[in-house]
């Protein structure tokens, strides 16, 4: 597949004819350009975006052209294919669910006859089995390559595509990049994507590598400890549930006994009160008496006082009123002994009545239970029951995870093998595309550099080791050189995408004479294994001295020129 040219549906567009070998797409500061004027929106990335676009691509966020939508956009990509069949793509920016197809429709099987329309879905299907022999979707696995992620490594465009050689954008996932850079040196990919479900499996076992054999062991251990005494306890609830009697009444029954225990002693605290009185009365009438007239007569007498006739009945009188008195206290005190012994017998017979009927209550609350206490006790046998349950739960999931991680090693194990030996064989294959890396390295800096193919813990291994490590320029050089052997390789194989894109980027930081060295060796690739290479590049970081030195006339590679000067001299004819 090779780019015939690009249009659109707007007059002011720059056409853009594609030639065979090294593509130049220069931007240029022309002596009517202000210091303002910048080169950076003349449209040479836009230029990627668009074919991109054509071939299946998203308009992504930023980008020059989601300016243009709403604007009634559309373009169109010619293409040739072999045996000089033509295809022209046309795919509009307001309407990118549909791609238009023009040409030799049914002669390369993308549709019945010309013109057609599919979807972008279809379109990036075909033009996988044509440039890759990539499966149908109906044949594909989750984790296969697919055409949009492979064609990213033959026209980067955004700045996060030229990080590392081996990523098309940023934070790619792991998985579709070893998948993918497997596919691209001729490894077998399929390894790439039982490494990805060997990682699944480990995630759906818990996360891979957290927790080893030796942990899970002991876990399972507490886990059986806690489990037996789980049961133990849900055996004794269940034993209590068995045994238990419920008494409707219970809690009146309770509440009685409380009732009466209050009653007992507030008797046995009246019977006590009772008992001192009783003694206090009783002491009172034994000293209770009254003397005679004549025996206070005869104190008085012997005291040598002689009373008169009338006082000495005055005193009769006194002492006979004290008798009658006294008289009286006794009855009083003998009557209230009596009222208070009679009281402490009934006390004592209500004492004993309501011991009796507490002690019966105290039996049978004994010996049944209250159906709130039922309910609670049900209700504990359910946790118990529960927590046992949870427990046998994470006891077997423990074991198959054991099982599972077990099983788990030894698949990686089996992996490593089956990779390393997969290497091993095909390193005859992949030989020339590392010494293709290496050799561009050497025309560059005089220093070689390898790209390493590995086999680690979780399968293949991509790196490049290059001279000067860590300086930007060679960074760049890097991807420039994986892409630039990748694309000699299928174009050997008359597969591949048939061109191989760069922008700018691809060159910052990198001197003079390696940027000259670069382009004569893409030049060199691009007509000895018939592809094409895009480049896009300001005039003035074209090393156009060097490149002379190479015996390259940059002025034939040349198929467009843009300007700042005006509008007019960018690729879409108007500023945006």
């Amino acid at each position: 597949m090779k780019l015939v040219n690009l249009k659109a549906n707007k007059d002011h567009f720059r056409e853009v004819v594609f030639r065979d070998g090294l593509n130049l797409v220069l931007a240029e500061r022309t002596e009517v350009s202000k210091d303002t004027d910048s080169r950076n929106g003349v449209g040479k990335t836009t230029l990627f975006q668009i074919i991109d676009f054509c071939l299946g691509g998203r308009v992504g966020k930023g980008d020059s052209l989601e300016k243009l939508q709403g604007s009634d956009w559309e373009f169109t990509l010619q293409l040739s294919f072999e045996g000089d069949r033509q295809l022209a793509v046309t795919r509009a920016l307001d309407d990118s669910g549909v791609v238009r197809l023009l040409g030799d429709v049914a002669e390369l099987g993308v549709g019945d006859s010309s013109p057609a329309s599919i979807g972008p879905k279809a379109w990036t299907g075909w033009l996988g089995q044509l440039c890759f022999q990539l499966p149908t979707d109906a044949v594909r696995g989750e984790y296969d390559p697919t055409f949009r992620r492979l064609f990213g490594h033959f026209l980067r465009f955004r700045a996060d595509a030229y990080v590392s050689p081996f990523e098309t954008f940023g934070k790619q996932p792991p998985h579709q990049t070893q998948a993918d850079n497997a596919f691209l040196l001729g490894l077998d990919w399929k390894l790439a994507t039982e490494w990805q479900r060997w990682k699944d499996r480990g995630k759906a076992l818990g996360v891979l590598g957290r927790t080893d054999l030796d942990e899970l062991g002991e876990r399972l251990g507490e886990l059986e400890s806690q489990r037996v005494r789980s049961e133990a306890q849900r055996r004794r609830l269940s034993e209590q549930i068995e045994n238990f009697e419920v008494l409707p009444e219970y809690r009146e029954v309770e509440r009685r006994t409380n009732d009466v225990t209050g009653q007992m002693q507030a008797l046995a605290n009246a019977i006590t009160v009772n008992a001192r009185l009783l003694e206090l009365y009783r002491g009172q009438l034994a000293t209770e008496h009254a003397d005679d007239a004549e025996a206070v007569l005869s104190t008085f007498e012997e005291a040598g006082v002689v009373f008169g006739e009338a006082l000495t009945r005055t005193v009769e009188d006194i002492v006979s009123f004290h008798t009658e008195v006294a008289r009286n206290r006794r009855e009083y005190l003998a009557a209230e002994v009596a009222r208070v012994e009679r009281e402490q017998a009934e006390k004592r017979d209500e004492l004993e009545r309501l011991e009796t009927q507490r002690r019966s209550d105290l039996q049978l609350l004994a010996t049944h239970g209250a159906l709130d206490d039922f309910a609670h006790l049900q209700q504990r046998l359910g946790s118990a029951a529960a927590a046992t349950e949870a427990l046998t739960r994470q006891i077997e999931e423990l074991r198959e995870i054991r099982k599972g991680k077990a099983a788990l090693k030894v698949a990686q194990v089996d992996l490593q093998q089956r990779t390393a030996l997969d290497v091993e064989q095909r390193l005859p294959t992949i030989a020339g595309i590392l010494e293709d890396f290496s050799e561009t390295f050497e025309e560059a800096y005089g220093e070689a550099a390898d790209l390493v193919v590995d086999v680690g813990e979780a399968g293949y291994q991509f790196r490049v080791s290059l001279p000067r490590q860590g300086s930007h320029g060679v960074g760049k050089v890097g991807v420039f050189a994986y892409d630039l052997a990748i694309t000699n390789s299928w174009a050997r194989q008359d597969r591949g995408t048939g061109f191989l894109g760069h922008d700018s980027v691809i060159f910052d930081g990198v001197d003079e004479r390696q940027k000259s060295a670069a382009i004569s060796r893409a030049i060199g690739a691009a007509d000895s294994n018939g592809f094409q290479y895009i480049l896009t590049i300001n005039s003035d970081d074209l090393p156009s001295d060097e490149l002379i030195a190479h015996s390259v006339d940059v002025s034939s590679f040349t198929v467009l020129t843009l300007t700042d000067a005006d509008p007019a001299g960018g690729l879409l004819g108007i500023r945006v």
